[in-house]
């Protein structure tokens, strides 16, 4: 049941003129639309113009390395994902053929060489893409493919005959074309004489190999062997031996020659250096052994802290001193021994000896670098700084000291390698230009034996440290102190190197602990917050090394451990029993991950991943 509750007096007539006309007049109240026209394009127009701004200004401004690495003129560098073979293999592809695939886009766009192909890049310049159809299975564009077949089938048709092995003609991929006259080279007399004497040789010992073994199964099966026979013929051998090197000696001196063969003789005396084989000379591309892989490409990596040894390094009769991986590739280790001679160590392939260098007099105490591997230093304590030619294994130039070499280093910058500075013991440090082999600057102010240079602020500067526990900043080329630190606690600084960041540089000091130097912004100071400490370092001037990251630091150990720290926390995160006796050097691989070289006293060099 509905009831109807209203009023039943009727509403008077006032009050209707008053709701009527407050419906009537305007409102004074702010206009809302609820359901506006949506566009943003000027507000994305504008926020578009803002970021371009600010990329400009951060292009512009240079303050921060990072930012000048990641942008240029024509865009932005962006990080992207992508297995180094695929890059590798596209890299390669656009240098030789002239086209690469675009690895961002979900379809094979391509993109070509300007230089190859101007007609095809004008298309795709204006917008056009090219038909993946245009490549043959060969990967070339079928313009270019048949061109390139019709010329080798001409090379081909005048090829001559490769020849038979049977009757001794064989060429093979060696066979000259038709018109060309080109010989083998002949050998001289002496290539002739030295050829046949190997053959002889090798005869011989294949001779006595096979009656060793003769002999060692008839004692193995119980018959007695007079040993007397052996040496007797061995003696023979010998008493032969001397007189073929007599005979071949006259034969160049000659008659009426004597001084000249004196002379002759004198220089094939003095060898500096020794192939050794364990790598082919000249690969198939007439490239020379010293040039790196092709495949191996310095590239930014996460380092890692090495497990366990791989590889171990013997051919060395003293201690080895010192070790340096060749710069930026490291397929190649040098090594520096007391046993007077430097070695080249082969670490990508057979690992075996590569070339000995033999010019000192007594021990060699360091060695170093230039920044393309082709020439290294060596400072021995024959007083005696020696420039090498990695390849040849010639002595460039010797400059004498008159005083003890502790260490050389070179100007790290590209357009002052011929510099070289040097660290002596007769309290200066001195710099010399290996092209004239004159000595350009010295650097006096210390009060005890320089022990360690090391260049700072991309070679501007460098930094000598010594024992009168005091560490200098000079500029390179100026002969004053720029600052210098001394305070008394501390103690002599016998080894150093800097962080790969060139913000600072770590101080191997004879209490046991390596201190971190600042370096950056000009600034030359103790940095109290970075301490590195538990191993032995005291009395050696142990060598120390930082990751390719930055992330790790390492050092050798007076009882033979390796010690690796965390950069950042300074928590030494292991310990590795590395030699039996002193492990003088560790060095860091410049490409590979968690490889770490590793020197001492035993004698052996161990390769550790």
């Amino acid at each position: 049941m509905i009831v109807d509750y209203s009023d039943s007096d009727p509403e008077p007539e006032f009050q209707k003129k008053r709701v009527e006309e407050s419906a009537n007049s305007k409102s004074f109240a702010i206009a809302v639309n609820v359901k506006p026209d949506v566009n943003t394009s000027k507000l994305e127009q504008e926020r578009e113009e803002n970021r371009l701004r600010q990329l400009n200004q951060i292009y512009n401004s240079g303050n921060s390395e990072q930012n000048k690495k990641n942008n240029h003129l024509t865009g932005k560098v962006e990080s992207y994902n992508m297995h180094s073979f695929s890059f590798d293999q596209q890299f390669y592809n656009f240098k030789n053929r002239g086209y690469a695939y675009d690895p961002q886009l979900d379809e094979n766009r391509i993109v070509v060489n300007d230089a190859k192909f101007p007609e095809l890049a004008q298309v795709i310049h204006y917008g056009g893409n090219v038909d993946p159809n245009m490549l043959d299975t060969q990967g070339a564009f079928i313009s270019q493919s048949n061109e390139e077949k019709q010329k080798q089938k001409q090379l081909k048709a005048l090829r001559e005959k490769t020849g038979a092995v049977t009757d001794g003609t064989y060429a093979g991929p060696w066979a000259n074309y038709q018109g060309e006259n080109i010989k083998p080279k002949e050998l001289t007399q002496e290539e002739k004489l030295e050829l046949e004497k190997k053959k002889i040789e090798e005869q011989e010992e294949a001779k006595i190999k096979k009656e060793k073994k003769r002999k060692q199964k008839l004692k193995e099966k119980g018959f007695e062997i007079d040993d007397d026979e052996d040496q007797e013929n061995e003696g023979k051998k010998a008493k032969d031996k001397e007189g073929n090197e007599e005979q071949e000696q006259k034969q160049l001196e000659g008659e009426g020659q004597p001084e000249e063969a004196k002379k002759q003789k004198e220089k094939s005396e003095v060898t500096t250096s020794i192939f050794h084989d364990a790598v082919p000379y000249f690969d198939y591309k007439g490239r020379s052994y010293i040039q790196p892989p092709i495949d191996l490409k310095p590239r930014e990596h996460v380092c890692y802290i090495p497990k366990k040894q791989v590889h171990c390094w013997s051919g060395h009769e003293k201690g080895v001193q010192a070790i340096r991986f060749f710069p930026k590739f490291g397929h190649y280790l040098l090594s520096a021994s007391l046993d007077t001679t430097v070695k080249l160590w082969d670490v990508m392939g057979n690992k075996k000896c590569v070339r000995t260098y033999m010019g000192h007099k007594q021990a060699v105490r360091d060695i170093e670098f230039t920044n393309d591997g082709r020439h290294f230093l060596s400072c021995s304590y024959d007083k005696n700084v020696l420039y090498w030619d990695t390849e040849t294994g010639k002595i460039v130039r010797t400059f004498n000291i008159k005083k003890y070499p502790y260490q050389a280093r070179f100007n790290p910058d590209e357009g002052k390698q011929s510099s070289f500075i040097l660290a002596s013991s007769n309290k200066k440090v001195l710099q010399y230009d290996v092209r004239s082999g004159a000595r350009t600057q010295v650097y006096d102010e210390h009060l005890g034996a320089v022990n360690t240079v090391t260049f700072v602020d991309y070679g501007r500067k460098f930094v000598s440290t010594s024992d009168d526990k005091k560490i200098f900043l000079w500029g390179f080329g100026i002969g004053v102190v720029e600052k210098h630190i001394a305070e008394p606690d501390m103690t002599a600084v016998a080894n150093t190197n800097i962080h790969p960041t060139e913000k600072f540089f770590a101080g191997q000091c004879s209490d046991n602990k390596i201190q971190i130097y600042d370096t950056k912004g000009g600034n030359f100071r103790l940095n109290k917050k970075k301490l590195f400490k538990e191993h032995v370092s005291s009395g050696y001037a142990i060598g120390l090394d930082f990751s390719p990251d930055g992330q790790f630091l390492c050092s050798g150990d007076a009882e033979g451990r390796a010690y690796f720290w965390d950069w950042k926390s300074g928590k030494n995160y292991k310990v590795i029993q590395a030699h039996d006796q002193v492990c003088i050097d560790i060095r860091w691989h410049p490409i590979e991950t968690s490889k770490v070289a590793t020197c001492g006293w035993d004698g052996l060099i161990k390769y550790w991943d």
